[in-house]
């Protein structure tokens, strides 16, 4: 397996459609910066990091469904620490299912309050829960 990092616009025409295929209705966008786990030209696996309204998001981890419980969201998500240690990167939030905290957490992340993140992604969070009412979604922050 190889992890690669690549813009938003040299990921888009790979993560498009491996979204498409996992059913989530996500969209690679120019400014994102996207960790990709590939093998043997396919997709396993990617990481989507982008800023919004000022805030660093860890916007989504997504595996493939035929590739889940193999490592590689823990593979994606040590190589996206390493970028964040290696640049800096400080108080990224992410907004999450809250049965992926523990995965989350062993790159730093901790749950928070909802009035401890940035009023657009509180509102998001009630988008979700309104949206997915049997979902559990966590705000995470990693300092």
């Amino acid at each position: 397996m190889e992890i690669r990092i690549l813009s938003g616009l040299e990921a888009k025409p790979l993560v498009d459609p491996f979204y498409e295929r996992n059913r989530k209705g996500h969209q690679a966008r120019k400014s994102d910066l996207f960790f990709v786990a590939t093998e043997d030209q396919e997709i396993l696996g990617a990481v989507r990091f982008c800023v919004e309204s000022g805030a660093s998001l860890l916007r989504s981890l997504v595996v493939d469904e035929k590739h889940q419980r193999k490592g590689i969201g823990k593979q994606l998500l040590l190589e996206f620490e390493k970028h964040l240690n290696q640049n800096r990167i400080r108080s990224v939030f992410c907004l999450s299912d809250a049965y992926l905290q523990n995965l989350y957490e062993k790159i730093g992340f901790r749950m928070i309050r909802n009035v401890e993140a940035p009023a657009f992604l509180q509102e998001r969070l009630l988008e979700y829960k309104n949206i997915h009412p049997g979902i559990r979604c966590i705000l995470l922050k990693r300092p």
